[in-house]
């Protein structure tokens, strides 16, 4: 399609609407800002932010220049807060919008700049923006002939801004206001796209939805959200090559911002890794300790923005939640900060949680068990989960299947296993409500990756606001994941590894980060009553003490970084953990015989009610049987190293091209 016919027919469907608001059943015309009253020249978001980021620098490098920042650390920053303010409002399942001025508070706090800063990033924010933007004159004389004409004329945006700053570009592009009114999401916490600010602005005007005309470039948010409100909608798209331009310039950009995140390693990432392959220790100093830097500053900011309008509470994961609450709290102490919210211990398990889900909705939790027990027979399954033998009416001998799990949980004996569990339900229904109090939004705190207690507990407690922060959310099991929405990883939210992202590394080694955090305590398999309270097995004499004991030599590496840095500038701070996240990659995609020691994991239990135990990798002899057991072990690099200890380089890097080809082709199907 040519520019010039893709711009005709631009015009026809305004003139379309022009003679749509002539019809006098409407008492107001409603129009979308960005891209509609207000045309964004073709400069993608990630190009206009980095622009920002400039600015930005180039002011603080005068007025701060003891902080060591640069573009990159206020792109970082920004792009870390509003992520968060975003996935935490969408977690929260009302609507709950992001505002700018939230935004700039925490990125001028995370970049150790006064409160008052936040003032002068919005301010520059609102200048630059006046560069990308060009006024839509033809609407906005449509817009002013029927204000003269006798109807209300309004302003719709999806934005960060607030009414007010949309109101000021406005002015500045037109030299005057062409609206009586600009409704902004930021400043009334509903949106567009979820259909409340459509409902919201009909009250406020005093008119009925089908008094409002309305039309916007989004099909979605401004076609299809508008009609289910109600309201009479035209969609005024931006042409194909404007799109395909935009498209392009983020692409350039983004390929500018891997080169300069996920290039070649620097010679201080080199230094990095070099140091850290002397000792457990130094690996944890080296390299984990900018990372978990960066877990207790992202964790903060999710749980801070979690408080903002409700009474919240974070409950960590029994077991490996308990010591990432250790590391916050230890690097909150070093920081001197608070929380607006209690942090909890919480004795839970996959185990204890689809114990509830089966107690609610036995079918719901058939593709877990099925998977999770595919190498068991049914009654293997059955006493794992109960813990203990029960009586059945037949052997059920039968490996585990989706259709044997279906064909048990529905009958009789499905009954008695529900039975059986019932005791054990109540009271973790009860340490759940201890633990909760009168909270009204819970946020649950583990490693990662998939979420199986949340995805349980959304089943078996549907009366609580779950929602659950990860170090890295992935949906390694290619199950129907429904309750991603309420999942946020601070370090990985895509399900694969990605060549130009260090921090998804971890998915190609992940027990190691896992391991790291499990303390030496038992997984919670049993309740009882512990006088005023429910306990559970885990909570043995001493439990504490190991729940907060930072004697792994990694987490002791670590947690001696956290110390040492409490007093580093900002700047000094993101570099190492950019330089610790090439480190890591590095590490654990091209291991060498040194690394490969260094990392290798003991023998882990399988959890999920039984005894048994994952080996890292095992012996074999025959180089079919040794390329069966590298793509069988937890860490394939590694035991690249270990089961062809001369040739191991070219495996890795036929590991590493594989992993580029799918990943482009991912990326093509996109």
């Amino acid at each position: 399609m040519s520019t010039n016919t893709e711009r005709a027919r631009s015009q026809g469907r305004l003139a379309a609407f022009r003679s749509l608001a002539a019809d006098t059943r409407f008492k107001a015309l409603s129009v979308d800002v960005f891209d509609t009253l207000l045309l964004r020249k073709p400069i993608s978001q990630r190009r206009r932010r980095w622009d920002l980021a400039r600015h930005l620098a180039e002011r603080v490098r005068e007025s701060h220049p003891q902080l060591g920042l640069r573009p990159q650390h206020f792109a970082y920053a920004r792009q870390q807060c509003e992520t968060l303010w975003f996935k935490s409002a969408e977690a929260y399942g009302a609507e709950d919008e992001v505002r700018l001025v939230d935004v700039l508070r925490q990125q001028a706090a995370m970049l150790g700049l006064p409160a008052a800063f936040a003032e002068e990033m919005r301010q520059v924010e609102l200048a630059l923006e006046l560069r990308y933007l060009r006024p839509n004159r033809a609407l906005a004389a449509l817009l002013e002939q029927q204000a003269a004409a006798g109807r209300r004329t309004v302003a719709i945006s999806d934005t960060i801004l607030s009414g007010a700053d949309v109101e000021w570009l406005l002015e500045q592009m037109f030299g005057r206001l062409p609206v009586h009114t600009v409704y902004s999401s930021a400043d009334h916490a509903k949106s567009k796209r979820a259909g409340g600010l459509f409902a919201l602005v009909a009250e406020k005007e005093g008119l009925r939805p089908d008094e409002f005309l309305h039309t916007g470039d989004d099909g979605l948010a401004d076609r299809e959200r508008a009609e289910d409100a109600g309201y009479a909608a035209r969609e005024l798209p931006r042409p194909w090559h404007f799109t395909a331009r935009r498209r392009a310039n983020g692409l350039g950009q983004a390929m500018r911002d891997t080169v300069r995140t996920s290039g070649p390693m620097s010679k201080a990432a080199r230094q990095r890794l070099e140091s850290a392959c002397r000792s457990k220790w130094d690996f944890g100093h080296a390299v984990l300790g900018p990372l978990f830097w960066e877990y207790s500053s992202l964790a903060s900011l999710y749980l801070t923005n979690s408080s903002k309008r409700k009474k919240s509470v974070a409950l960590f994961c029994a077991r490996g939640g308990l010591l990432m609450k250790a590391v916050l709290e230890r690097q909150l102490q070093n920081r001197g900060e608070t929380l607006p919210l209690s942090l909890e211990s919480f004795m839970i398990s996959r185990l204890t949680a689809t114990r509830l889900a089966i107690g609610k909705r036995p079918e719901a939790v058939i593709n877990e068990l099925s998977r999770e027990f595919e190498d068991t027979t049914v009654r293997e399954a059955v006493i794992a989960i109960a813990g203990r033998p029960i009586e059945l009416s037949e052997s059920w001998d039968e490996p585990v299947t989706r259709s044997s799990m279906t064909a048990f949980l529905s009958g009789p004996d499905g009954q008695r296993l529900q039975a059986a569990i019932a005791p054990q339900n109540a009271l973790c229904n009860r340490h759940i409500d201890e633990c909760i109090g009168d909270a009204e939004r819970v946020v649950l705190v583990d490693t990662g990756l998939f979420g199986t207690v949340l995805y349980m507990l959304q089943i078996g407690r549907p009366d609580v606001s779950w929602e659950l922060l990860h170090l890295a959310k992935a949906n390694y099991k290619n199950l129907p994941a429904p309750h991603f929405g309420k999942v946020t990883g601070l370090w990985v939210q895509g399900s694969e590894y990605s060549p130009v992202n260090h921090r998804s590394s971890i998915l190609r080694y992940w027990q190691l980060i896992e391991s790291i955090f499990e303390p030496d305590l038992q997984t919670v398999r049993a309740y009882e009553r512990g006088g005023d309270r429910v306990t559970s097995n885990l909570q043995e004499e001493g439990w504490e003490e190991k729940a907060s004991s930072f004697a792994d030599p990694f987490l002791a590496g670590a947690i001696a970084y956290l110390d040492e840095a409490k007093d580093a500038q900002p700047g000094e701070i993101m570099d190492a953990m950019d330089e610790a996240w090439s480190a890591y990659s590095k590490a654990v995609r091209f291991p060498d015989a040194r690394m490969r020691q260094l990392l290798a994991l003991e023998p882990r239990s399988r959890d999920f009610g039984r005894q048994s135990l994952v080996e890292e990798e095992t012996i074999t002899l025959s180089r079919t049987g040794r390329l069966k057991q590298i793509r069988e072990s937890l860490w394939h690099s590694g035991s690249a190293v270990s089961y062809f200890p001369r040739t191991y380089a070219v495996l890795q890097a036929g590991m590493e091209f594989y992993h580029v080809v799918r990943w482009a082709r991912g990326q093509l199907v996109k």
